[in-house]
C-alpha cells in the first residue's frame, strides 16, 4: 500500500526541506507548517524522492498526514503502516 508515492519501508528524511530525525520532530514540523500542503522528502532503496501530502487538522493545532511511522535506531525513521 502507498500514499502519494510513499510506501511501507521508505525512510522519511525531511518535511518542507527541514531534516527530521524522530516522530516528535515530524509531528512538530507538520503542526508548524504553514498551509495545508507538506513536502515530504524520503529515501527508497538509497534514492531520494519527494511527494506532496495535504495535512488534515484533527483538533485545534494538531494535524495528521495519513502515515503511521516508527523511529529507528538510525537518524531517520521509517513509514511502517499506511
Amino acid at each position: 500500500m502507498k500514499i502519494l508515492g510513499i510506501e511501507v519501508g521508505d525512510i522519511i528524511e525531511k518535511v518542507n526541506g527541514k531534516i527530521v530525525s524522530s516522530t516528535a520532530e515530524l509531528t512538530e514540523s507538520i503542526n508548524k507548517a504553514e498551509g495545508s500542503n507538506i513536502l515530504i522528502t524520503y529515501l527508497r532503496n538509497g534514492e531520494e524522492k519527494e511527494t506532496n501530502i495535504n495535512k488534515i487538522e484533527v483538533n485545534e493545532g494538531n494535524y495528521k498526514i495519513g502515515l503511521w511511522v516508527r523511529d529507528t535506531a538510525a537518524r531517520c525513521w521509517n513509514s511502517y503502516f499506511l
